[in-house]
């Protein structure tokens, strides 16, 4: 995400008519057939839905208040590899540059109300986001959970 129009845009998919041309199809979403359409559809926007937008690049930071502000979007998530890649110090999370990013998000998040959110490397690493501000906060890749998991239990077992 990178500008106001793109913004606009995600909301304008996300939203059925006649806010926005997302399509009308529901199957899952009415717990096929137990749930009323018109139930779902009344409150799909206000108490269901979620936009998530990516903030990850040096011109979505230049946009952001243009981005955030835009109604309809929840959230403005972070992936500190791209974001930190895109400003051309990759992987230098204690990059002065990248830490002044962060907070301008977060700033930036609290003056529209949008949840600041961001994927977390570790759990450490998400006791650290949420002791910063950030409200969505993605834990690991499952492939890293998975890993843990199992250098966890062969630690416990005397292997490596």
């Amino acid at each position: 995400m990178s500008s106001r129009e793109e913004a606009e845009a995600a909301v304008k998919y996300a939203s059925y008519p006649p806010r926005g041309l997302r399509g009308v199809g529901p199957r899952r979403c009415i717990r096929y057939g137990e749930r009323s359409f018109l139930d779902y559809y009344s409150k799909f926007e206000r108490e269901e839905r979620v936009i998530v937008v990516q903030i990850e690049t040096r011109k979505a930071l230049e946009n952001l208040e243009e981005i955030i502000s835009t109604q309809g979007i929840d959230v403005a998530f972070v992936g500190p590899l791209d974001l930190s890649t895109n400003l051309g110090i990759p992987t230098q999370y204690d990059n002065p540059s990248f830490k002044e990013a962060l907070e301008k998000i977060l700033k930036t998040c609290r003056k529209y109300d949008v949840a600041p959110g961001i994927y977390a490397v570790s759990l450490e690493n998400a006791e650290e986001m949420i002791s910063k501000g950030f409200r969505f906060v993605s834990l690991m890749s499952d492939m890293r959970i998975l890993k843990s998991g199992c250098e966890e239990a062969l630690k416990k077992f005397g292997r490596k």
